[in-house]
């Protein structure tokens, strides 16, 4: 009897653990997600890699049913055949990029352009706002500054000012990455009452050399999705800048010998022509 008690109850314990790790965590209200809905995993819905105006762009689509709100990070790393990485970049939709004094706080309380003082600061960190920069005050901790198509995101906590990027794309390893071509769109559609979203970013890389490509997409909660698969494209051989060059020679040495040849011919009729005459 109580080997049939001690079985029972480790039978009851396993099945309480196998729950509380199968069951999801309930998401945050953290932008578009709701509270209450059960947190699942991103998913990738696209990944191509395409050649595009000299450059090389991945093209990756994301779905999160608890919303664009939720995505927080896309990591792409290119690895060479020893599986070293050859470039990883990534795309953070609120990545931290420094803190100011909350004494600024007096520069931001209306709307309109920037000011000159909180563009010093700036400058202090090697980001320069444009001319057309313009401040957004939302309330008594929170600005948003919009420069250009970038988003700057002010929140003042425990007497400092944080400042954030939205939809910050950078290079962690290496530098192949052009920034200011990659850009992002993202839709919301509800359905059934979950505010659905895909988010599509594209990440320009100079031409480069790499056998696979690893793409990891996180959420605010740590779930992730992975992909992996082979890296298809490589740079252009510069055997095709050479062969116009040279063919295009080619060609031109090619026409001036028949141009040439059409003279010496037409000079030379011209003397036997002479010749017969004086006969």
């Amino acid at each position: 009897m109580n080997r049939f008690l001690v079985r029972a109850m480790a039978v009851l314990c396993m099945l309480t653990m196998i729950t509380v790790i199968a069951v999801p965590k309930e998401a945050e209200a953290q932008g578009h997600g709701q509270v209450g809905v059960l947190n699942v995993q991103p998913l990738f819905r696209k990944v191509e890699i395409l050649p595009v105006n000299g450059y090389f762009m991945v093209d990756v689509m994301l779905y999160d049913s608890n919303g664009y709100g939720d995505l927080r990070n896309v990591t792409v790393n290119l690895t060479d055949p020893l599986g070293m990485p050859v470039s990883i970049v990534q795309w953070v939709q609120e990545y931290y990029l420094f803190t100011m004094s909350s004494d600024l706080a007096v520069y931001m309380q209306e709307l309109g352009p920037v000011d000159e003082f909180i563009k010093q600061e700036f400058e202090k960190k090697n980001i320069t706002l444009g001319k057309i920069a313009e401040v957004i005050y939302t309330d008594e901790r929170n600005w948003e500054i919009k420069d250009n198509g970038r988003r700057y995101l002010m929140e003042r906590n425990n007497g400092d000012i944080y400042v954030y990027q939205e939809n910050y794309f950078s290079n962690v390893y290496g530098d192949e990455l052009v920034i200011d071509r990659c850009n992002y769109t993202h839709t919301n559609n509800t359905q059934g009452g979950l505010d659905v979203c895909s988010i599509e970013l594209k990440f320009f890389l100079y031409q480069l050399e790499a056998e696979r490509i690893n793409i990891t997409g996180y959420d605010n909660k740590g779930w992730l999705c992975y992909y992996e698969g082979p890296f298809t494209l490589s740079p252009e051989s510069a055997f095709m800048y050479v062969v116009i060059p040279v063919s295009a020679m080619n060609a031109t040495v090619v026409t001036m010998f028949y141009v040439l040849s059409r003279r010496r011919s037409d000079k030379m009729a011209q003397v036997l022509s002479q010749l017969a005459g004086n006969r």
